[in-house]
């Protein structure tokens, strides 16, 4: 029998006692954030789930409430910050290794630990405009790579 796959995550609680709520997911709930997550569109996880149109709205909007989250941008962002998925589980392979290549970069060159200030702002700004600029260009070079592919088969 397989085992019940479950996400608890606390919650501050509404009152002035400002204590945290115990908020659990079950295996459904989980299946639509993971799906959602991966870049899965509404119909395909409708499909993936055999769910109808109202399930899979009553689904979504049950997640949604329990992450308190008014829009598919905060439910993401509250999916990995409560971590209820790891944000490394989802990123590509190639994203990553850039990421971590920047990363040694900027540690490396020494300016970030010698910045402080507006001095660090513009160091750490022009480091991930470096980094969003990397991305772009090796995105750009893999979709020609498979129009290339696909023009010599």
């Amino acid at each position: 029998m397989k085992k019940k796959e479950e996400a608890i995550y606390y919650e501050r609680s509404e009152g002035a006692d400002n204590q945290f709520k115990k908020t659990n997911f079950d295996d459904n709930q989980l299946e639509y954030i993971k799906l959602f997550v991966s870049g899965c569109h509404p119909t395909e996880i409708q499909k993936n789930m055999n769910l109808t149109s109202a399930q899979l709205t009553n689904l979504k909007s049950n997640i949604r409430y329990k992450l308190d989250a008014s829009n598919d941008f905060e439910m993401i962002k509250r999916v990995f910050t409560y971590g209820i998925l790891k944000r490394e589980d989802y990123v590509e392979k190639e994203i990553k290794d850039i990421a971590l290549r920047k990363a040694a970069e900027i540690i490396h060159s020494g300016m970030i630990q010698n910045s402080k200030g507006v001095d660090l702002y513009a160091e750490v700004y022009n480091a991930l405009l470096s980094f969003y600029h990397e991305l772009e260009y090796d995105e750009l070079l893999l979709k020609m790579d498979i129009k290339e592919n696909r023009l010599a088969k």
